[in-house]
C-alpha cells in the first residue's frame, strides 16, 4: 500500500515537530484597558486640539457703537488720503494697527470708553495734517467737503460759532466757508484748530 504524501511528511518531521513544540515556551498576553484602543500593527491617530475662545462681551465701559461708527469713518478717510498724498501710503490694517498700540486694545469693540474721544481727536489730527499737504486739494476726493466737516465739528465741540462767524466776515469778508478759496479754507481750518475752548 503506497504511502500517501501526508504520511512521508509525518514521517520526515513528526519527531522534529514535538521536539520543536517542547523547546519553545508558551507565551501568552492578556490586554486590557477602560476604552482604550487596542490594535495590532500601525495604528494612526488623528488628533484634533480643541480650541477654547474667550468671547469678551462689550459693555458700559467700552466705548459706544456711535463712537466705533465715527472711528472707522475717520481711518477710511486717512486711508483715501494717504493713498492721494503719500508715495507709501499705510492701509486699513496699518491705520488700526497704530491706533491700537497707541491706545492698548485688542479690538475696536473693547476699547475703553474713556478713550474714545481721545481716539477720534488723534485721527482727526492725522487726517487735519494729511489734508494739510499742498496737493491734498487737488488730489484727495472731496477735500472741501472734508474741511466744512472738520471746521463744523471742531467749532461745535469748542462753543466758538460766533467767533466764527465774526472771524469769517472781518478777515475774509464772507459768511460762509463756501464762499473762500481753497488757500482761505485752509487757513480758517487751522484758525479753528489752533483754538481752545473757553473756560
Amino acid at each position: 500500500m503506497a504511502e500517501s504524501r501526508e504520511d512521508k511528511v509525518r514521517a520526515l518531521f513528526g519527531d522534529s515537530q514535538k521536539q520543536w513544540n517542547q523547546d519553545v515556551p508558551s507565551v501568552s498576553q492578556v490586554v486590557s484597558g477602560t476604552g482604550n484602543i487596542v490594535a495590532g500593527g500601525n495604528v494612526t491617530i488623528h488628533h484634533r486640539p480643541v480650541v477654547v475662545k474667550t468671547q469678551v462681551i462689550p459693555g458700559a465701559m467700552h466705548i459706544s457703537q456711535e463712537t466705533a461708527r465715527t472711528l472707522t469713518e475717520l481711518v477710511n478717510q486717512i486711508v483715501v488720503a494717504e493713498a492721494a498724498v503719500r508715495k507709501s501710503p499705510r492701509n486699513h490694517a496699518a491705520v488700526w494697527g497704530a491706533l491700537k498700540r497707541k491706545f492698548k486694545y485688542s479690538s475696536l469693540s473693547l476699547m475703553p470708553a474713556i478713550h474714545g474721544e481721545e481716539a477720534i481727536s488723534a485721527l482727526r489730527q492725522d487726517l487735519g495734517r494729511l489734508l494739510g499737504s499742498k496737493s491734498a486739494p487737488k488730489r484727495v476726493p472731496d477735500w472741501r467737503n472734508k474741511r466744512y466737516t472738520a471746521i463744523h465739528a471742531r467749532v461745535k465741540q469748542l462753543g466758538i460759532e460766533h467767533w466764527k462767524t465774526q472771524h469769517l466776515q472781518e478777515r475774509y469778508s464772507v459768511s460762509s466757508l463756501k464762499d473762500l478759496s481753497d488757500d482761505d479754507l485752509d487757513s480758517v481750518y487751522q484758525a479753528v484748530f489752533a483754538r481752545k475752548k473757553a473756560p
